[in-house]
């Protein structure tokens, strides 16, 4: 029985990419270092600027940052030792426990759904509210989206960073990141809103590595490779290589995006390059062989 055009394809493009593995792995890796390094800088280069522009506003400062610009006694010092350490969240909790307080709500006092929140303030009102309030209403947005996000209740939970978005007296890269993780447990996810929220993110803090890697997976899940590729490049870069997934993802990607490549090279090769065998030519074929 005569092969199919289909396995006749698969089986050379197994054979190329066996033949040619190692160039083509080398190949990509050299195209990839030259953006990422490139994309290195560009994203150094904006940190530092977005750095020496926000420092002066009032979002600038985090608690942590306020706590290192005192000068506590020697007692309280020990103080917040003993605190940090019992407050410290386990890393293995989730993708955003460590952007969470501390105290988090009783799942019973969580509504089930965005329907059971309170009535949504309107654009007006928000507008209407001083620089404090909007930033108080917002944390405590994100607060209850955290507590939603905990308890697996992931349209709740983006509800809540939504309400926190549209109150925050500016743009916060972390409440669309928070955001875009709830997406990824949507039935059925939704990569694509993960990586606009992601996308979003990134425009505030382009060193953002969460969002960034968020936005690789969501890529991959899309089929968009090409664009995993930079972004898990970039963020495996920005990390220092410190996240075992993410350098696993990248390792991935450049193999399945290197297999792709080769299949779709081979594919037009076949149609371009492929001549009908003259009828003439099996004769003198025939001949050859006697």
């Amino acid at each position: 029985m005569a092969p199919t055009a289909s396995s006749t394809v698969s089986e050379r493009v197994t054979s190329f990419v066996a033949d040619n593995k190692r160039a083509l792995l080398v190949g990509a890796a050299a195209v990839v270092a030259v953006g990422s390094v490139g994309y290195y800088l560009y994203s150094s280069s904006s940190s530092s600027t977005s750095t020496a522009s926000g420092s002066a506003g009032p979002a600038a400062a985090s608690p942590d940052s306020i706590a290192r610009n005192e000068a506590p006694t020697a007692a309280k010092k020990k103080s917040k030792k003993k605190k940090s350490a019992k407050s410290k969240p386990a890393a293995a909790e989730g993708p955003i426990l460590e952007e969470r307080k501390a105290k988090t709500a009783s799942v019973d006092t969580i509504p089930d759904s965005p329907a059971d929140l309170e009535p949504k303030l309107t654009e007006e009102a928000i507008a209407a509210l001083s620089v404090a309030e909007r930033t108080s209403k917002a944390a405590d947005f994100k607060s209850r989206g955290n507590d939603a996000y905990k308890a697996k209740k992931y349209e709740l939970a983006a509800e809540l960073y939504t309400r926190a978005i549209d109150s925050a007296a500016r743009p916060d890269a972390m409440f669309f990141s928070n955001r875009s993780a709830c997406y990824l447990y949507f039935k059925p996810p939704r990569h694509d809103l993960v990586v606009q929220d992601c996308n979003s993110a990134l425009a505030i803090d382009k060193t953002y590595v969460k969002p960034l890697a968020r936005r690789a997976n969501a890529h991959e899940a899309l089929g968009n490779l090409q664009e995993a590729l930079n972004d898990f490049t970039a963020a495996v870069i920005l990390d220092r290589f410190q996240t075992a997934p993410n350098n696993a993802a990248l390792d991935r990607v450049l193999k399945a995006l290197a297999q792709q490549t080769a299949a779709e090279t081979i594919k037009v090769n076949s149609v371009t390059h492929c001549n009908p065998v003259p009828p003439h030519a099996h004769l003198a074929l025939d001949r050859i062989g006697h």
